[in-house]
């Protein structure tokens, strides 16, 4: 497990301190392809004997778009097996509105393409053992939030501009946490 090389982009995301595994979380939603090799590679993917394991980020769309997913097992009643359980997740894509509707109606046009992809996510869980734990609740928006024994959340942002078909570049940033 530790000879698997993971990479997100193409660039290295292997955890140092555990060895062998993946050192963040990409979520479903920010995944566009997912490329597995298990023998027969070269020397340019490092210490990588086993495999590699790369992940193709999503970038943004030439048309808005908007994707949204939640999943609980709270019903509204507890009942065995429940871990009073929340995950929810938005994603969000499109052109870059400055470049692509302001600057066109001052008279000014940029070449290439300038396209976003933003995501965001947060799981929330008690798990099956109960360690008495309690957090202080968040006020936002008028709502009472409160976290759970496990709580993970994070997002990511990325900005790509199409110069030619050829050419493009790109920046990205990504964070997440865990408490």
């Amino acid at each position: 497990g530790g000879e698997i090389a993971y990479l997100v982009d193409g660039l290295p995301v292997n955890d140092r301190l555990v060895g062998g595994r993946l050192g963040m979380q990409i979520q479903m939603t920010e995944v566009r392809e997912m490329e597995i090799i298990t023998g027969g590679f070269g020397a340019d993917y490092g210490e990588a004997q086993s495999g590699v394991v790369n992940l193709v980020t999503r970038d943004g769309t030439t048309a808005p778009s908007a994707e949204v997913l939640y999943k609980t097992d709270n019903y509204g009643y507890s009942y065995p097996g429940s871990t009073n359980y929340d995950y929810s997740s938005l994603a969000l894509s499109g052109p870059e509105p400055l470049t692509a509707s302001i600057l066109p109606s001052l008279g000014l046009r940029l070449p290439g393409r300038l396209t976003y992809f933003l995501s965001g996510y947060g799981e929330f869980t008690d798990t099956h053992l109960s360690m008495g734990l309690s957090y202080p609740p968040h006020h936002t928006l008028g709502m009472t939030l409160r976290d759970r024994q496990e709580n993970r959340y994070g997002g990511t942002g990325k900005l790509k501009y199409q110069i030619t078909e050829a050419q493009s570049l790109t920046l990205a940033y990504r964070k997440g946490a865990e408490r």
